[in-house]
């Protein structure tokens, strides 16, 4: 009988141990995705010399994978009249464990220039 309690204790936290580490390997999946996805949007602004057409469709795009993108575009000129643009971005994603009742909120920021 003391072999049979001790195979389900043993049985039991083997079972708990998997799922807090499954939940630990979404979230680390989660913040790995979001973190990709800022890489990839702050490129594209960059690539675009920060043209509002792409901010407006990456912020579009964003809402849709359901994250928050924020950003924000100055622009100035040096002497010779040529224009420089820089920014910063803000990428804003939840992060969720239904086992662990973790819920919170993340931000990437990165800065933007031309």
């Amino acid at each position: 009988m003391d072999i049979i309690i001790k195979s389900f204790i043993g049985t039991f936290f083997l079972l708990l141990i998997s799922m807090v580490s499954i939940s630990f390997l979404g979230i680390e999946l989660t913040v790995n995705t979001a973190e990709r996805y800022a890489r990839d949007v702050e490129k594209r602004i960059e690539y675009s010399s920060l043209s509002p057409d792409v901010i407006e469709a990456c912020v579009n795009e964003a809402r849709e994978r359901g994250y928050g993108l924020y950003v924000k575009i100055k622009e100035t000129t040096n002497d010779t009249g040529e224009r420089k643009g820089y920014g910063r971005m803000e990428l804003s994603y939840n992060v969720k464990a239904d086992i662990l009742s973790i819920d919170f909120e993340l931000t990437i920021k990165n800065d933007l220039s031309t």
